[in-house]
């Protein structure tokens, strides 16, 4: 319940930037001209993965990763603020938000933090893109993830070993919703917590923002299919008691595939 509501609130604050995105003509005109390539988006994608890496493999030091993850959280914040305040209280807004988490650091803040990140991060990049490059995208990346995890398991130990130093590039949920309350350093993988990626967030949320495009049904059904995907894979692991890691985005992205692919069905046939 905890995780499908943290999930929903990062598309739901992701929708209504895009919402705004949309509505200012410079950023309008800005689409038109300069749509990201799902070349370049996957080159990107796969630069990043190397370089996260080789840091996690050869760099020792905890506060370089801490201070990624902060860094990450301070630019998705300035995207999400900056269309709603004046320069100034973008700024403040933003580094707050990062404050919040470094200096309070409990689950809560934490999750409140790449929330907010996410929103910003995925909104911006979405209405970038064509729904059906982002699904192509979800597809290509739902097959690496399944490697990722299954097969090379590079991805569980970046996620073990960036987690171990205080980085969780994850929204962490805990069993009980008291466990919001936590304090970050008690968080273990083997403790009463599970984890959702943050590209596991992301990638929906654009998917449903450049769906936004072509009219809100498509957004909400990429929603709701996600999510359904998602929960799915919940009651998977619960009924078989699997406690390994999964790769989520193929259900996640599955999901939200079937939500699109059934309203532009519905819509051709009528």
């Amino acid at each position: 319940m905890l995780e499908s509501f943290i999930f929903l609130l990062t598309q739901f604050l992701g929708l209504l930037l895009a919402w705004r995105l949309l509505q200012i003509e410079e950023i309008k005109l800005a689409i038109e001209t300069q749509q990201i390539s799902i070349i370049q988006f996957l080159l990107a994608f796969a630069l990043g993965t190397v370089i996260i890496f080789l840091l996690v493999k050869f760099v020792k030091r905890d506060r370089v990763f801490q201070i990624a993850l902060q860094a990450s959280i301070f630019l998705g914040a300035l995207l999400f603020f900056d269309v709603w305040l004046p320069a100034l209280a973008t700024v403040l807004f933003a580094l707050a938000v990062a404050l919040l988490r470094q200096y309070l650091p409990l689950v809560i803040t934490h999750n409140l933090a790449l929330v907010i990140a996410l929103a910003g991060i995925g909104a911006y990049i979405g209405v970038g893109f064509s729904a059906w490059h982002i699904l192509i995208i979800i597809a290509i990346l739902a097959v690496y993830d399944v490697i990722a995890v299954f097969k090379t398991k590079h991805m569980v130990a970046m996620f073990t070993k960036l987690t171990s130093k205080g980085a969780a590039f994850s929204i962490i949920v805990p069993m009980k919703i008291k466990g919001m309350m936590s304090r970050l350093i008690k968080v273990r993988l083997d403790g009463p917590f599970s984890f959702l990626g943050t590209g596991d967030i992301a990638l929906p949320l654009m998917f449903a923002v450049s769906a936004w495009k072509m009219g809100w049904q498509y957004s909400v059904a990429i929603v709701i299919g996600a999510l359904v995907g998602m929960i799915g894979m919940n009651i998977f692991q619960i009924k078989a008691e699997y406690n390994k890691p999964l790769p989520a985005l193929p259900p996640i992205g599955g999901g939200a595939a079937i939500g699109f692919l059934l309203v532009y069905l519905v819509e051709l046939v009528l």
